[in-house]
């Protein structure tokens, strides 16, 4: 099955303009047809399994950066 961005972006629960950011940066393999993006389901699939969060691991953030618990906010606080 393939889908174009908006479908895609449904089936990850993220915003079409995400996901367009991850296909151009390739973390969501992607094919460019004239002006439209194709995703493939095994891709998108592939995509979310490889974001399983495991015990331990820091949660990895939309654009793939990893969240440390211990980083400080502006204020100094923990998020």
């Amino acid at each position: 099955h393939t889908y174009d961005i908006v479908s895609a972006a449904e089936f990850l629960k993220v915003h079409p303009q995400t996901l367009g950011r991850l296909a151009r940066s390739g973390e969501v393999p992607a094919s460019r047809i004239g002006r439209a993006w194709v995703f493939l389901e095994d891709d998108l699939v592939a995509f979310l399994r490889s974001r399983y969060f495991h015990p331990g691991q820091a949660p990895a953030t939309a654009t793939g950066e990893k969240r440390c618990s211990t980083e400080l906010g502006a204020e100094g606080r923990r998020f």
